[in-house]
């Protein structure tokens, strides 16, 4: 069986029902699939890389990750080899950066002044919620607004909460704290293949955009200091997986979200904060990390 593209004009609800279907209909037979997304391609027992018709590369996923080659970083050739083409559901077709941008103007607003979301692929909730810290045995349903006041009125102790659920596959997770924000997190719950992208934000105006693949941080910063990159001696490093993105102050925090959505494929719906998601208490990064310093460092 040879597929070409198959989900190249499709949502990502569309790709998954179609694959899960190609494990079904392919089993005990060879599929091959050409293709350009990491979505697509990840789930293939062996990826070939190619390069002006010559292969270059090849493996699994987390394999070729691992390598840190021309697949890793996500460019082969001419052409770009994206994480997830994040879809329009209006147009149907991939939607333009300044949608994305657009999509997530109110991040900007003053309200809430605090967060941290996470999304996390390969894992199950009950492994992210162990990977920050919590017990997934004691969970229970509350919304943003209620997690705040309750953190708020334990504000002198080291009490922050988490709130889970999964959405097209991936794990997203919501804190008004910052454990999503620490590498030591990001590398537990991309260990063995899976995949981590956080946003954070704090109220000092602090923020932070990291990236995590099979347990590796490949990229932390904080894009309000990118915004002067081009001034700066020496100018800072960007990821790959954040090559093109110009952050601008006033719409700073739009663009990390439009970057998480770009790199991961799941868009950030804003009634998660008002809706009663599942949520556990978390231990402190003190306890939680022996060599706590060294969790901190990407």
């Amino acid at each position: 069986m040879v597929l070409d593209e198959p989900t190249v004009s499709i949502d990502a609800e569309a790709e998954a029902e179609i694959f899960g279907k190609l494990r079904e209909i392919a089993a005990g037979a060879t599929a091959v699939l050409i293709a350009h997304r990491f979505s697509t391609v990840r789930m293939a027992d062996e990826i070939l890389v190619l390069e002006q018709g010559a292969l270059i590369e090849r493996g699994s996923h987390g394999e070729l990750m691992r390598l840190n080659g021309a697949y890793a970083r996500g460019s082969v050739g001419c052409g770009t080899m994206t994480p997830d083409a994040p879809r329009d559901p209006k147009r149907g077709g991939a939607a333009s950066w300044e949608d994305l941008v657009a999509r997530y103007a109110r991040a900007d607003a003053d309200e809430p002044d605090a967060y941290t979301f996470s999304v996390i692929a390969g894992r199950t909730e009950d492994e992210v919620i162990r990977a920050f810290g919590g017990d997934p045995g004691a969970s229970r349903l509350m919304t943003f607004a209620e997690s705040v006041e309750e953190q708020a009125a334990h504000l002198y102790e080291d009490y922050e909460l988490l709130r889970v659920l999964t959405v097209d596959r991936h794990v997203i997770a919501i804190e008004w704290g910052c454990h999503g924000s620490i590498p030591e997190v990001a590398r537990r719950t991309s260990a063995d293949g899976g995949e981590f992208f956080s946003v954070y934000r704090n109220v000092n105006a602090r923020y932070q955009v990291m990236h995590a693949f099979d347990g590796r941080v490949d990229g932390m910063f904080d894009p309000f200091e990118l915004e002067d990159a081009a001034w700066m001696d020496p100018e800072p490093d960007t990821p790959a997986w954040a090559e093109g993105v110009v952050f601008h102050m006033e719409t700073l925090c739009a663009e990390s979200f439009a970057l998480m959505e770009r790199t991961m494929g799941v868009a950030i719906d804003p009634e998660w904060m008002s809706t009663a998601l599942r949520t556990v208490r978390l231990t402190s990064p003190s306890e939680l990390f022996s060599q706590s310093e060294a969790a901190w460092l990407p």
